[in-house]
């Protein structure tokens, strides 16, 4: 009674090293929660949940017990027209609308999977013994709204609303002038969803795990075309780093067409260096 109690204490988020189980903050317009891992295992919606595609673990079959992502975040405020950020231990920064998160019916649906310490998932490599827990973004049904991997964060310690991107990050921006329909703004939307989790663009960024694309140069200007594009699918096969964290990026990740719109959008960014 006592730990389901701890969980609806509100916390502020440097409070949280206190605590030896692992634990959760959300914050939304209300009040932050902090969730304690064993607490969330007793969770009155828990549920097992079979992942077919597990993009985490080399795109197999995974099964978890899981809670619905929605009414965690319905409880501290979050709605549908909010922007979300979830950070990870690693520095990995994930960017959402409230909507996604909170879509429950006839497409993609949000699940937090829950890491039980007795029964822990396999490691995520085998260099290592960290497995995705104890918090991990799963997706059912993620076809039906092109649920990326880069939205399939795991090793969660945050979730909270932000103010939109244009407001924190402006100079991520492309040119006011161009239209809403214009490739290059299609472009900044494929690199918040699939860069922006680890990059920095104009020194402008939550995460740090990979180098600016824009400042001192771009990678449009140290790379060839040709060379860029081959690295965005395959960096292992340019450049073998045993830390490298890149993933490849196949055509079903992001098709030609979202690629040409990449690069387009980084090269017109050159003309907007701070």
């Amino acid at each position: 009674m006592r730990l389901a109690l701890i969980a609806l204490v509100l916390f502020p988020s440097h409070l949280m090293p206190l605590f030896a189980d692992p634990a959760l903050l959300l914050q939304g317009t209300a009040s932050p929660v902090l969730h304690m891992q064993q607490v969330l295992l007793r969770h009155i919606q828990l549920r097992t949940v079979h992942i077919e595609t597990d993009p985490a673990y080399h795109n197999g079959p995974m099964t978890y017990q899981a809670i619905p992502l929605a009414p965690l975040l319905q409880s501290v405020g979050i709605r549908e027209t909010d922007s979300v950020q979830i950070t990870s231990q690693d520095g990995f920064v994930s960017q959402f609308s409230g909507k996604e998160l909170l879509q429950s019916t006839n497409t993609a649906q949000a699940f937090l999977a829950i890491e039980s310490p007795d029964r822990p998932w396999p490691a995520l490599a085998t260099s290592s013994s960290a497995t995705a827990g104890p918090f991990y973004l799963i997706w059912q049904h993620p076809k039906t709204t092109r649920i990326e991997q880069e939205k399939w964060p795991y090793q969660i310690t945050r979730i909270e609303v932000k103010a939109p991107l244009s407001q924190r990050f402006p100079h991520i921006l492309p040119d006011p002038i161009l239209a809403d329909t214009d490739p290059i703004r299609q472009g900044m939307q494929i690199f918040i969803q699939t860069c922006f989790a680890c990059h920095t663009l104009n020194r402008e960024g939550e995460s740090h795990l990979g180098p600016d694309l824009n400042v001192p140069l771009s990678v449009t200007e140290y790379w060839t075309e040709p060379m860029l594009r081959r690295f965005i699918r395959d960096p292992q096969s340019v450049r073998s780093w045993s830390q490298g964290k890149m993933p490849p990026l196949d055509e079903k990740t992001l098709t030609p067409a979202q690629l040409d719109q990449l690069l387009a959008y980084l090269r017109h960014m050159v003309q907007r260096k701070k």
